[in-house]
């Protein structure tokens, strides 16, 4: 016969492995997601200036413009998800996801 006892021991053991591991898995997903997030930022203006989009002076203005767009991006965002379902929401992006690698494809 099995003791109730091991057997919430047991569920309570798996519950913090599943804890950890999601806790794991989040933080390497937002070190990555930052990592790239920067690392692009330093790519536009390496690229710009090596184009010779304009000198440093646009370069640092590409770079302004980038990230004041992803600051407005979210501003937005906070707004849209107030309003929407996180269903709805992931397939608007999902959406729009593919229509801009679609466009990004057909544009060479």
């Amino acid at each position: 016969m099995c003791d109730l006892d091991h057997l919430q021991e047991i569920w309570t053991a798996l519950a913090k492995n599943r804890l950890r591991t999601f806790l794991t898995a989040f933080g390497v997903f937002f070190f990555l997601y930052v990592g790239v997030e920067i690392g692009f930022a330093g790519w536009v203006y390496t690229y710009a200036e090596a184009i010779h989009l304009g000198g440093a002076t646009t370069a640092a203005a590409l770079n302004a413009t980038f990230w004041g767009a992803f600051l407005l991006g979210r501003f937005f965002a906070v707004g849209v998800a107030t309003r929407l379902s996180a269903g709805r929401m992931l397939a608007i992006a999902g959406g729009l996801s593919i229509g801009g690698a679609a466009v990004l494809a057909v544009s060479g």
